[in-house]
């Protein structure tokens, strides 16, 4: 694990580089990939009801990313799409992403960006359509990086202040408002696309 000076936590991979992109509006919305790029995709749970995604999703695998994987598609999706977000609580009932969002409101649909969303499963694998693992994707992260950074810190908030404050002093001791944390999943001798993060990883954070 590394603490790096600044202010927030958003999920990494190592093999992947994820581009921190100012939001670029488009004034037509919401948008489905359909209508961006022709194709439908296939992200779990996830189903579009007017101007609202409704996901279904939810997990109790102790593994995070995979569990965290098709959650933040649905958010992606809702929110480079334009439609509002509903879903259902997600992980154990004793974890902290029992935490995150199960609502957000719309925001201005991004048609670029989502197109880039919507064809990046094609791109890498020939099942192309499913976005179980949706972190072997490199767009749709850096596009609401924001979104994922401040929803990810609340919920580990309010998950920490429900702890014994000599649990939670010894994390927050450790880390300051202005630390990232970064989760490295070193796992080369069985899993091809798992090793150590490499120097372009660090520079999704921003400089001040």
């Amino acid at each position: 694990l590394h603490t790096i000076n600044n202010n927030a936590m958003m999920p990494s991979s190592s093999h992947q580089n994820v581009a921190v992109v100012a939001p670029t509006t488009d004034a037509a919305g919401p948008l489905s990939c359909q209508d961006v790029s022709g194709i439908s995709i296939d992200v779990p749970g996830v189903t579009i009801s007017n101007h609202t995604l409704v996901s279904s999703y939810t997990s109790t695998n102790s593994n995070w990313g995979n569990t965290l994987s098709p959650y933040w598609a649905a958010r992606v999706y809702a929110e480079l799409g334009g439609y509002r977000f509903s879903g259902i609580p997600l992980g154990k009932e004793n974890e902290w992403m029992r935490n995150l969002p199960t609502s957000a409101e719309s925001k201005p649909a991004r048609r670029e960006a989502l197109k880039s969303f919507c064809i990046c499963r094609r791109q890498r694998h020939k099942t192309w359509k499913q976005y179980k693992f949706f972190h072997s994707c490199n767009y749709g992260w850096g596009e609401i990086y924001q979104t994922i950074r401040d929803d990810t810190r609340s919920a580990l908030d309010t998950y920490m202040k429900s702890k014994p404050s000599n649990e939670t002093d010894q994390v927050f001791g450790l880390l300051g408002k202005d630390d990232w944390l970064i989760y490295e999943r070193c796992n080369v001798l069985q899993h091809y696309e798992h090793g150590f993060g490499t120097l372009e990883t660090y520079n999704v954070i921003p400089s001040e």
